[in-house]
């Protein structure tokens, strides 16, 4: 509480209000701003949003802001993320999808290609190989 931190750091009762009212107030338009965030989100304009994320987050920390940035920072504009897929998408065939040359490749291309394409799509925890649980 901020009567308790006014008290340990010998401010006035008067101040340490003071002191709740403005973080009151700046939580109150970091949720602004977090607000304009997401509708920018909502439209597709995910460097808008992000703009309006650092603000609100520089204002008052906000746990919703602080998650969106990280959705963002992970599957947003210039993600890795973002890039696969981009890179996917401008494939000519599917041996470029693969990052093969033209042709049909050998097993051992196949499966050096997929061994390094793997881990930098999947996003998330490895599915156990092992015992009799599901995936």
């Amino acid at each position: 509480d901020y009567e308790v931190v006014a008290r340990n750091n010998n401010v006035a009762p008067s101040e340490a209000t003071s002191c709740r009212m403005v973080m009151e107030a700046n939580r109150e338009d970091a949720q602004a701003a977090y607000d304009v965030a997401q509708k920018r989100f909502d439209m597709a304009d995910d460097g808008a949003a992000m703009k309006w994320l650092e603000k609100s987050l520089r204002i008052y920390p906000l746990e919703c802001a602080q998650e969106l940035q990280s959705h963002l920072q992970q599957f947003g504009p210039g993600s890795v993320a973002a890039n696969e897929v981009a890179r996917v998408l401008d494939a000519r065939d599917h041996w470029n999808v693969l990052g093969l040359p033209a042709g049909p490749p050998t097993p051992s291309q196949v499966k050096k290609i997929l061994q390094g394409t793997s881990p930098r799509v999947a996003s998330g925890p490895k599915p156990s190989t092992g015992g009799g649980g599901s995936i």
